[in-house]
């Protein structure tokens, strides 16, 4: 006799739900699967240097009793002469290979991106593709003068806001844990290692 298959069919019902301390490790294990190791050392990682992901926002969707896509929010800063400001980070959006045809992904942004605005997270940045995250209200027509802790981009540095609110045009965006001086740089703290980075996903999804 046959087993039943182990990946959940497509059109089977899917449920999207906020992410739990619980989920960690499974979505670890499918971002590894997916992206390799490499996800370490790529530039959205090292914004989330000593951060955990936001709770609320961040979600984790299920289908057939298996993990199926995950997104995750978290807290990152935008240092310039003027001073320190918070923004979000959206990424990683990853989407297991059975579910990519049912439009889970958009499904995981879109519900994100909901309950961050009910969380008054309004200003959101990421690093992916214009064609897939323009729809949701994603431009680079801010970030132009923006530099980022490692090679990127720049046209793929996209950000959105809800509710519009001047931001410096040259800046340096920085993880949350950085400390900021009074000279307008940034650094980083003592303790910050290799295992606290975090994961990057698809080119054609946030890093």
């Amino acid at each position: 006799m046959s087993s039943p298959p182990s990946n959940p069919l497509p059109g089977g019902p899917v449920l999207i739900r906020p992410a739990a301390p619980g989920d960690g490790s499974a979505i670890d294990a499918m971002l590894d699967a997916a992206f390799g190791p490499a996800r370490h050392a790529r530039t959205a990682s090292r914004l989330r240097v000593g951060a955990v992901p936001l709770v609320g926002p961040s979600l984790v969707a299920h289908g057939g009793g298996v993990l199926l896509g995950s997104v995750q929010l978290w807290p990152v800063a935008l240092d310039s002469a003027a001073g320190r400001v918070s923004l979000t980070l959206l990424g990683p959006l990853a989407v297991a290979p059975q579910a990519r045809a049912i439009g889970l992904g958009r499904r995981l942004l879109a519900a994100a991106l909901a309950a961050a605005d009910d969380l008054g997270l309004d200003t959101i940045l990421l690093i992916g593709d214009l064609a897939y995250y323009g729809p949701f209200g994603f431009s680079a027509d801010a970030t132009g003068g923006w530099t980022l802790p490692g090679p990127i981009e720049r046209e793929r540095v996209l950000l959105r806001q809800r509710t519009p609110r001047p931001l410096p045009r040259i800046a340096d965006v920085a993880a949350a844990s950085t400390r900021h001086d009074a000279t307008g740089r940034c650094n980083p703290p003592p303790d910050s290692s290799p295992r606290e980075l975090s994961r990057p996903v698809r080119r054609d999804l946030p890093l």
